[in-house]
C-alpha cells in the first residue's frame, strides 16, 4: 500500500487537498453551466433549438457556446470523458477548448491537449483553469519545467502539491523533490510527508527521519503530527532502530487516541518484538489494536509475522487465514501466507491458495513466481516453467529473482538454450551480480565445455565482485578440466587470498595440486585449511587424501578419523577416499563400511562397487 494512503486511513483529520479537489470538481462542472441565459423564455427557446437539432446561423456567440456546452455535457454523461465524441468548439471558445483539452488528456492524447489549451490561452491568457490544465498536459508529456511555469504563473500551489503526490506514487523521486521545493514556502507542512517519502525512495532514509523529527519539533500542534509520527516509526523500523520506532508509535497512539489509534498500536507491537521486548508484550499491543479495528487485516498479519519469526508456523497459518478473510483483496497477504505454508511443506495447500488468488489477481507477477516454485516442488516442471515465464512477462519492476527462478526450472528441465537466455535477461537488469555471471558461465560451459564465452562470464564475475570466490573457483575448474593445473592453481590461490573466510577454495586448491602431481603442495594447502577452519570436515578429507598420496598413511588415518568425528558432507567421493585409506592400512571392516556408505548415496558409484567386490573376494 502506498505509504501516505496507509497513513491516511489511520488519520481522521481532513486534508486540504480534498477540499481543493471538491472545489475543482465544482469549477469543472461550472464550465458547461456558467453564463447560461437567465430568462425562462430564453431557456425554452434554447431547448427547442436543441430538440430540433438545429443551430441558427445567426445565433449570437454566447447562445452558441451554451448550445455547445449542453451538447458536450450530454455526450460526456452518455459515454464518459475518455470516449465522448465532442462537437467542434465554436469560434475556438476558451471554455470549449478546456473541455476538449481535458477530454484529450483523459484519452492519453497529451500533445493534442497541449495544442488545444495553448491556443485557447492566447485568447484568454489570464484564465486560471486553462493554465492549470495546460500544466497537467505538460506534466503528462514529462515536461515538468513547462508545467511548473504554468502553475507558478497562477500561484497554483495545491496543483503543484497534487503533482508531487502523483510523482511520489509513480516513484519519480527527483520530480517530486523539485515540485516540493517550489511549493514549500506556500504550504510548508503539507510538503513534509511527501518529501520524506521521496527521500526514502532515493535511499536517503536518514534524512527523511531527521526531517520528520525537525517538523514534529517545529509544529507540535500540527494536524499532520499523527501521520508524521507513524511515518517516522516506519522509517526507524526499516533502519532497525526499534526502540526509537516504538517511541514514535507510542506517541502516535497517544496523539490519535480512541479507535483510530489501532494502526499505531499494531506497529508498536511489531517494534517491541523486534526491539527485543518479548513476544508477550508485543502481542498484547497488537491484540489491543485488533480489538479496536477487528475488521482490518493489519493486526492479524502482524501476529502471523511474529509467530513465523518464532518458528511457530502452524499457528501463523491460522492468523494468515484470518488476515486473508479480513482483506480478500490483498495479494501481499496471500504471498506471505504461501511462504509460510511452504516452510511447513504444505505444498498442495499452497497451490490451492495460489490458484484461487491468481484468478483474482491476474496481473500480480509474484503470485505466478510462487506458483512456479510450487509446481517445481511438486515435480511438474512444465507448469512451473509456464508460471515462472508469466511472472517475468508481468513484471514491471525489473525483478532479477523472477528471471533466476525461471532459469533454475529450465535448468532442471534440461532446456540449456533457454537457461542461457534467462540468465542474460537477468544480467540486462543488473550486470553487477557475480552470482548471475557465474550461473550463466556454467550454463555456457555445459552447452560447450571450455567455451570462451563461459570464461568471459567468470572473469566478469571476478571483476564486479573481486571478494566473491565463485568466479575464481569456476575459472580454476575450467583450467583444471583442461589439465592446465598451474593456471588453475593461480585462480584457486587468488580465491583463498581475496576471500579468506571461505573454506572451499582451499579444498579445491589442494585437490588441483594432487591432480597436477604435486602432493607436497596439496599437503601444505590442506594443513593451512585445517588450521584456518578447524571445524570444516571437508578440509580434513582433503588433508587425508593429500597425506595418502604423499605416502604418510599414519597421518592420513588421523585426518580421516577427524573428518568422521566432525561429520563429513554427505558426498560419496569422501567415503570412497575414507575406504581407500582404511584399505591401505589393512583396516578391512572400516573400509567396507565406508564403501557401503558411498554406494548407499550413489548406487552407480563404480569405485565403491569395485572396491567392495574386491574386498569380499579376499575373504
Amino acid at each position: 500500500m502506498n505509504e501516505l494512503a496507509r497513513l491516511e486511513s489511520s488519520n481522521p483529520a481532513p486534508r486540504k487537498a480534498q477540499k481543493h479537489r471538491e472545489m475543482q470538481i465544482g469549477k469543472t462542472t461550472r464550465i458547461v453551466r456558467e453564463r447560461q441565459l437567465s430568462s425562462n423564455v430564453a431557456r425554452a427557446a434554447l431547448l427547442l433549438v436543441l430538440m430540433a437539432g438545429v443551430e441558427l446561423a445567426g445565433m449570437v456567440p454566447e447562445l452558441r457556446i451554451n448550445v455547445w456546452s449542453i451538447r458536450a455535457l450530454r455526450e460526456v454523461v452518455r459515454n464518459g470523458v475518455e470516449t465522448a465524441q465532442l462537437p467542434p468548439a465554436p469560434d475556438g471558445n476558451p471554455r470549449a477548448a478546456l473541455v476538449i483539452g481535458r477530454a484529450a488528456l483523459a484519452r492519453g492524447e497529451s500533445a493534442q491537449a497541449v495544442e488545444m489549451l495553448s491556443r485557447a490561452l492566447r485568447r484568454a491568457p489570464n484564465d486560471v483553469l486553462l493554465r492549470e490544465w495546460l500544466g497537467r498536459a505538460y506534466e503528462s508529456q514529462g515536461d515538468l519545467q513547462k508545467a511548473l511555469i504554468e502553475w507558478q504563473g497562477v500561484r497554483s500551489w495545491q496543483e503543484m502539491l497534487d503533482a508531487a503526490e502523483r510523482a511520489v506514487s509513480a516513484q519519480h523521486w527527483d520530480d517530486a523533490i523539485a515540485l516540493l521545493d517550489v511549493v514549500q514556502a506556500a504550504l510548508p507542512q503539507e510538503t513534509i510527508g511527501y518529501r520524506a517519502q521521496a527521500l526514502v525512495g532515493r535511499n536517503e532514509r536518514g534524512k527523511a527521519i531527521d526531517l520528520l523529527g525537525e517538523s514534529l519539533a517545529r509544529w507540535p500542534q500540527s494536524g499532520f503530527r499523527q501521520r508524521w509520527l507513524l511515518a517516522q516509526g516506519n522509517y526507524l523500523g526499516q533502519e532497525k532502530r526499534w526502540i526509537e520506532a516504538a517511541t514514535a508509535y507510542r506517541q502516535a497512539s497517544d496523539a490519535i487516541g480512541g479507535e483510530d489509534s489501532w494502526l499505531a498500536l499494531v506497529d508498536l507491537g511489531r517494534a517491541l518484538y523486534y526491539g527485543g521486548q518479548g513476544i508477550e508484550m508485543a502481542l498484547a499491543q497488537i491484540e489491543q489494536g485488533i480489538k479496536l479495528k477487528p475488521q482490518r487485516a493489519d493486526g492479524y498479519s502482524a501476529v502471523s509475522e511474529i509467530l513465523g519469526a518464532e518458528k511457530r508456523y502452524i499457528e501463523a497459518e491460522e492468523w494468515y487465514r484470518q488476515a486473508a478473510e479480513k482483506d480478500p483483496n490483498s495479494p501481499r497477504i496471500v504471498e506471505r501466507r504461501v511462504d509460510n505454508l511452504l516452510v511447513i511443506d504444505r505444498v498442495s495447500e499452497a497451490q490451492c491458495v495460489l490458484s484461487e488468488a491468481s484468478a483474482r489477481f491476474p496481473a500480480e507477477a509474484r503470485l505466478y513466481y510462487q506458483l512456479g516454485q510450487v509446481f517445481g516442488r511438486l515435480g511438474d516442471l512444465e507448469q512451473g516453467i509456464a508460471n515462472a515465464q508469466r511472472s517475468v512477462s508481468l513484471d514491471r519492476t525489473g525483478n532479477v529473482g523472477y528471471r533466476l527462478a525461471l532459469a533454475t526450472l529450465l535448468e532442471r528441465a534440461g532446456r540449456t538454450v533457454e537457461v542461457i537466455a534467462a540468465y542474460r535477461d537477468a544480467l540486462a537488469l543488473n550486470d553487477r551480480d557475480a552470482g548471475v555471471h557465474v550461473a550463466l558461465g556454467k550454463a555456457l560451459n555445459k552447452a560447450q565445455p571450455g567455451d570462451q564465452a563461459a570464461v568471459a562470464e567468470f572473469r566478469r564475475a571476478v571483476e564486479v565482485e573481486p571478494h566473491n570466490p565463485a568466479g575464481y573457483i569456476e575459472l580454476g575448474r575450467i583450467y583444471q578440466t583442461q589439465a592446465r593445473y598451474a593456471e588453475a592453481e593461480s585462480w584457486y590461490k587468488q580465491a583463498t587470498e581475496r576471500s579468506p573466510k571461505a573454506p572451499w577454495p582451499w579444498v579445491m586448491r589442494s585437490e588441483n595440486a594432487l591432480l597436477g602431481g604435486n602432493p607436497r603442495l596439496a599437503v601444505d594447502v590442506a594443513e593451512q585449511a585445517t588450521r584456518q577452519f578447524p571445524s570444516f570436515a571437508a578440509g580434513y578429507v582433503a588433508l587425508a587424501e593429500a597425506y595418502q598420496q604423499a605416502g604418510d598413511l599414519t597421518r592420513a588415518v588421523v585426518a580421516i578419523e577427524k573428518s568422521l568425528q566432525l561429520g563429513p558432507e554427505e558426498h560419496p567421493r569422501y567415503w570412497v577416499i575414507a575406504g581407500q585409506i582404511y584399505e591401505s592400512v589393512q583396516q578391512r571392516d572400516k573400509a567396507i563400511t565406508a564403501y557401503q556408505r558411498a554406494v548407499a548415496m550413489d548406487s552407480g558409484n563404480r569405485a565403491a562397487q569395485n572396491a567392495l567386490t574386491r574386498l569380499r573376494q579376499r575373504q
